[in-house]
């Protein structure tokens, strides 16, 4: 992603999920990406004023800001790339 100059964030689960860290990404897109399936939240964070939407990198079948249902209530650590 950043060699396409993306602007991307990793993110560190402050807490195991089903007792293993989960690492994800999170990429800066100037519009709001679409949703594959109606029940995905719109998940973005702040990072420097910019909306940096979630990426999930350890599955398939999701898109750039669709969260996992599984992930809902996770924290994460935010780390810029």
């Amino acid at each position: 992603m950043k060699a396409v100059r993306f602007k991307v964030l990793l993110l560190l689960s402050k807490s195991p999920v089903d007792s293993i860290p989960h690492v994800a990404t999170a990429i800066h897109l100037t519009n709001p990406p679409t949703h594959s399936l109606p029940e995905y939240e719109d998940k973005f964070f702040i990072y420097n004023g910019e909306k940096y939407y979630f990426a999930e990198t350890t599955t398939w079948n999701y898109r750039v800001g669709d969260l996992p249902t599984w992930l809902k209530n996770v924290d994460f650590y935010i780390i810029p790339v």
